[in-house]
């Protein structure tokens, strides 16, 4: 019976020991997630992962113009007429009421650099 005891008693501790170093490697597994998931790193990490994404569309949006420059002016002319409409649109009828100022007021210039019309009947 002692011999069975010693076995017992071995299995035990060869048990204790497996569970103290399995549990070591969870603390420090733990305490690795810790300082990963800290909110301080996990912003570092977003940012830079936003970073690297905006880079990298960058870079294909200038190697895309590279290949295909007309393509990618027409798209700019394209955007930038839908952004400014407004103040273009506005531009362009201010313009048109100054022009027609202008060449009115030049119209009666002529006409009275002319003198009184006469009549033909």
């Amino acid at each position: 019976m002692n011999d069975k005891a010693d076995t017992l008693e071995t299995r035990m501790q060869a048990l204790n020991a497996r569970a103290a170093t399995q549990r070591e490697r969870f603390l420090g597994t733990l305490d690795v997630l810790r300082q990963q998931a800290h909110p301080a790193r996990l912003k570092e990490h977003a940012g830079n992962r936003l970073l690297d994404r905006m880079l990298n569309a960058l870079s294909r949006g200038r190697s895309a113009v590279t290949m295909h420059p007309a393509r990618a002016l027409g798209i700019a002319a394209l955007a930038g007429a839908v952004l400014a409409h407004r103040p273009v649109l506005t531009l362009a009828a201010k313009a048109y009421r100054a022009g027609k100022r202008i060449a009115l007021e030049k119209y009666q210039e002529y006409r009275m650099a002319r003198g009184p019309e006469e009549t033909h009947e």
